[in-house]
């Protein structure tokens, strides 16, 4: 990978929309990237079609499922180890959408998939690779964009409850807003492979 000039940026989803189109800008504005995706081959084979060779040696593909938080703290791992505090940007695109389901799909750890790639996977991965970031030589901003909604809740599916994917992927797209400050969570959620 060659070094850009800017650091490392972390973007998840880069197979389609707008993760994949946020990859040229990105390289031309001098950043390397690391693209966490569900499938390295998919998004080596959609980022090829927009991309040039030079543009490529530019990206380091990193294969996460988002929905397995295992697989979350093990990537984490591995970005520390491999790019120590060249870290500078996390920009969280991944989401599962899938408003046509009858029954909810599980994650590993039997979560409701979209809660968990929408929501937990994200702020897992944030929490475990914040403390590398906010102790690096660098200056970091953080912007927020704060939605306007009458409430935030948290939507739990009990056993027994009518399952709507459409508003579950609603409510995994706003708890990732709402508890990004919620640091005693990250232990809940680390506790549950301990």
């Amino acid at each position: 990978m060659i070094n850009g000039k800017n650091g490392l940026v972390l973007i998840t989803g880069s197979t389609s929309g707008v993760g994949l189109n946020t990859l040229k800008p990105l390289i031309r504005g001098g950043w390397n990237v690391l693209a966490i995706n569900r499938s390295n081959k998919r998004a080596l084979i959609e980022s090829s079609k927009i991309l040039s060779d030079a543009e490529l040696d530019k990206i380091e593909f990193l294969e996460i499922d988002l929905s397995n938080l295992n697989m979350v703290k093990d990537g984490c791992n591995q970005i520390i180890e491999k790019f120590g505090d060249s870290l500078k940007v996390i920009i969280c695109n991944a989401a599962v959408y899938k408003p046509r389901l009858n029954r909810p799909e599980r994650s590993a750890q039997g979560f409701e998939n979209s809660m968990a790639v929408n929501h937990l996977g994200h702020f897992l991965l944030i929490n475990l690779l914040l403390e590398k970031m906010l102790s690096s030589n660098f200056d970091i901003t953080i912007k927020e964009k704060v939605m306007k909604k009458n409430k935030v809740f948290v939507h739990y599916l009990w056993e027994g409850s009518k399952y709507e994917s459409g508003e579950t992927y609603h409510f995994s797209a706003m708890e990732i807003l709402y508890l990004t400050k919620k640091r005693s969570l990250v232990e809940r959620i680390e506790g549950l492979w301990s």
